[in-house]
């Protein structure tokens, strides 16, 4: 995926040895998408409609529709990039590329339930038997169905309609009860426990995921990558949690002082870890705004903290989106390493 300068106007490829591709774009019309010529431009286009076509339609708009109209505006997508799969001469390309767009539309079809039950039935269900004859039909064993992300969804609304609470724990279960084949296992018992090791804060949850995960994967090298990350977010967590002492660390403030959280024991402190680069980190700024001035009178003190930052580049930030509150800034990875902060 190549963005364009200044325009962020995507261009996907398709590159392999002796490719050649010339791209033509006017900066001045960035509403006309780019023109492709080369060797490869049959694939590029491939892979930009599959993309484009097949990333996830409005749930809202989807729930307007009925499943045949949503399946047939899908089915004219698919039908237009499969007759474009006989025109590339590369049959080792065209075969894995059909079978990935079809496994991205059937996950696309799938998502029409999810439509449903959120705009249409929360505690219903679609209705229509097309429909169910397609889920039926689904196999949850299909390598390609899982690296689409169908299987995982097709768990997910299962277990919301039984009336499971969705955790990475819960999936697990259900991948154990479900699934058969390895390699779908060891994909997603892997990409639960990725979750739970960046969403889980209790220590009991976390032992009983990883206990679960261990039993189901069987890919030596993902055992391996889990174990490490594991025993650094165990260890982690089981240092926090109410009547714990907070873990002290030296910082930096805006001058260059060196600063200890601990000078403010006895205060109420809400800890902003963040960094100037972080999208979603600048989307909370106007919220924890809010709460400061709020709560500040009632004695509530907020502290954001910069790590993997550049010192300029947070300074600015800090004028840029007008933080009021103290910042401290932490030159190298120790706060991360001892607050178990992966991401």
């Amino acid at each position: 995926l190549l963005y364009i300068p200044e325009t962020s106007t995507p261009v996907y490829l398709y590159v392999r040895k002796g490719a050649r591709i010339r791209i033509r774009f006017d900066a001045n019309e960035p509403g006309q998408p780019p023109t492709l010529r080369g060797n490869v431009a049959n694939e590029c286009e491939i892979v930009r409609r599959m993309n484009e076509a097949f990333s996830g339609d409005d749930p809202e708009e989807i729930a307007r529709m009925s499943f045949p109209e949503y399946r047939k505006k899908l089915m004219d997508e698919y039908t237009a990039v499969v007759k474009l799969l006989k025109k590339v001469k590369d049959r080792k390309f065209a075969e894995s590329a059909l079978k990935e767009l079809t496994a991205r539309r059937d996950y696309n079809l799938y998502c029409y339930r999810a439509s449903y039950k959120l705009y249409v039935a929360p505690e219903g269900d679609v209705e229509d038997a097309m429909f169910w004859d397609f889920a039926r039909n689904i196999d949850l064993n299909d390598i390609a169905n899982a690296r689409s992300g169908l299987t995982e969804l097709v768990l997910v609304w299962d277990m919301q309609s039984a009336h499971i609470e969705r955790s990475d724990l819960n999936v697990l279960k259900e991948l154990a009860r479900r699934v058969s084949n390895q390699e779908v296992l060891d994909c997603l018992s892997g990409e639960c426990m990725y979750s739970a090791l960046l969403n889980e804060t209790a220590v009991e949850s976390l032992e009983e995921t990883y206990a679960l995960f261990t039993r189901i994967c069987r890919d030596t090298a993902t055992l391996q990558d889990m174990e490490q990350a594991y025993e650094s977010k165990i260890t982690a967590i089981r240092k926090f949690g109410p009547g714990k002492e907070l873990l002290d660390l030296e910082m930096e403030d805006r001058n260059g002082t060196k600063v200890n959280l601990s000078s403010l024991k006895g205060k109420v402190r809400y800890v902003d870890v963040w960094a100037s680069w972080c999208g979603p980190c600048r989307q909370e700024i106007p919220y924890i705004a809010k709460a400061y001035k709020d709560y500040q009178k009632k004695g509530l003190i907020v502290i954001g903290v910069a790590v993997w930052d550049k010192k300029e580049d947070h300074q600015k930030a800090v004028k840029d989106l007008n933080i009021t509150w103290p910042q401290l800034f932490v030159p190298t990875q120790e706060a991360t390493e001892l607050y178990g902060i992966s991401g």
